[in-house]
Order: structure tokens, then C-alpha cells, then sequence
């Protein structure tokens, strides 16, 4: 692994699904991730909430990855309609597990060049600073990531950057 790429879902309607804008924010950034990769090796791991598995399944089809390789962990599922929670409410105690996280991650990054991460809010808001100072060594402020944003990690040279470029 020399790319890391943690993907916040794309928009999404009430039925849970990716809507339109959903589709094109995530299309897009499937093209920089294929712009960075440049024909390196790709997987994807992705919660297995319906939003996430659309959105993984869009940057999938720019990487010519066949969609039935798509992992699918449902522990990344976070919010209120997570399955993991008793209750909608529950949602306000649970905070991702880190260490788990970051154990996804080394259990997967001899599988190829670029490991892309399709989540959620909780994830998107707290992995990136673990991982920047944990795995890369580096301390810095990261911005909140939107729908349909990402954090690329370039691991050879410890940067970052955010996607969609600019």
C-alpha cells in the first residue's frame, strides 16, 4: 500500500440510496483516484450501509474493479441507522474504534497499491489525524471532509491532500 483514500459517502436521498448529486460527487472522485493511481492495483473497503455500497460501487466502475470484490465490513456503518445500534439514539454513544480501524488497514495493505475506505461521518471526522500521526508520523489539522469527499494519503512521500482537486 502506498495510497490510502478515506471516502466520506456521497449524497444521499431518504431511501438510504445515493441520489444523483450523490453519484457525480462520487464518479468524480473515483477519476482522481484513478488519476493518482495511474493503473496501480486497487481495493476497496466499504461499510456496508446501501449509501456507502453505492458510493464504493461508482469509484469502482472508474477503476475497472469488479464489483463483486468490493468488501463489504459492517462495523464502517455508522448513524442512526446503523444495525449495530439497539436504538437510533444509541448512535450518540458510539465512536469509532480507531485501532480496529487502523487494524482493517494493515490486515488489507499487502492487497494493493491503493486501499480506498468508503464511510461515514464518524469515521471520516476522526481516522484522518489518527492515521496521519500514528501510521505517517506527522501532526497536523485536518478539515472536515463532506458528503462525497476524500483524504488521499500518499504514504511514500507523507502527504495529504483532499479530493475532489480543485
Amino acid at each position: 500500500m502506498n495510497h490510502l483514500f478515506l471516502v466520506r459517502t456521497g449524497i444521499y436521498g431518504p431511501d438510504g440510496r445515493l441520489d444523483n448529486r450523490g453519484r457525480l460527487e462520487t464518479g468524480l472522485l473515483g477519476k482522481d483516484i484513478k488519476d493518482i493511481l495511474n493503473g496501480s492495483s486497487a481495493h476497496i473497503i466499504t461499510s456496508s450501509a446501501p449509501r456507502a455500497v453505492d458510493s464504493a460501487q461508482e469509484i469502482a466502475e472508474c477503476l475497472n474493479i469488479d464489483l463483486e470484490s468490493l468488501e463489504k465490513i459492517q462495523y464502517l456503518w455508522f448513524g442512526t441507522d446503523s444495525p449495530e445500534l439497539d436504538s437510533p439514539r444509541d448512535c450518540r454513544f458510539r465512536k469509532p474504534d480507531l485501532e480496529r480501524i487502523m487494524k482493517i488497514v494493515d490486515m488489507r495493505k499487502e492487497r494493493a497499491e491503493g486501499i480506498i475506505i468508503v464511510s461515514h461521518l464518524e469515521v471520516t471526522d476522526a481516522f484522518p489525524a489518527y492515521f496521519l500521526s500514528n501510521y505517517l508520523g506527522v501532526n497536523s489539522c485536518l478539515r472536515k471532509l463532506y458528503t462525497g469527499q476524500a483524504v488521499h494519503f500518499d504514504l511514500t512521500n507523507k502527504s495529504f491532500q483532499y479530493l475532489p482537486k480543485d
